[in-house]
């Protein structure tokens, strides 16, 4: 199944939305910090964001470490960078995945990384600033679920869904 996890890594790499919903559970679900609990229609739609701005915001996955087997079992550890802008600020974010498997599909995937390290390159002094005050979760989370569903309400296939 490690295979399975470095073949979904591959297909955001290569910003393929169609295999990554091949790849995926019906019941997929993501969280990161920024994003901490999304379920399968809303997971399926921060891709779907991603992947079309790409071009805009220049984005670029690499997979830096191929996947091992986890504490559990059917999860999976690998880790992989993502370059982009942010606005006009370019962001390198380093991602450590915990990703299991149900069925022979990608099932749950949590994605860790440094919040604050994420906030000074997006935000600059105001993410260090919104940091030091205990503000930075919540906005970050809120401002995400906004863009979110943004790009839901404009997008037939998440619209008024989830």
């Amino acid at each position: 199944m490690a295979d399975l996890v470095n073949e979904y890594i591959g297909a955001y790499r290569e910003m393929d939305y169609e295999k990554l919903t091949n790849l995926w559970h019906p019941e997929y679900t993501f969280a990161d910090p920024a994003f901490p609990d999304l379920n399968s229609l809303r997971s399926r739609a921060m891709f779907h964001m991603f992947i079309t701005n790409r071009d805009k915001n220049k984005m670029v996955v690499t997979h830096t470490t191929p996947a091992i087997p986890g504490p559990k079992e059917n999860t999976y550890i690998t880790t992989y960078t993502c370059d982009y802008l942010y606005g006009t600020a370019p962001v390198h974010n380093e991602i450590r995945a915990t990703i299991e498997v149900k069925d022979g599909k990608i099932w749950k995937q949590v994605d860790e990384f440094p919040l604050a390290a994420w906030a000074k390159q997006s935000l600059g002094m105001m993410g260090t600033a919104l940091r030091v005050v205990g503000m930075l979760d919540g906005i970050v989370k809120k401002k995400a679920a906004e863009r979110l569903d943004g790009w839901c309400a404009k997008n037939e296939e998440f619209k008024g869904k989830g």
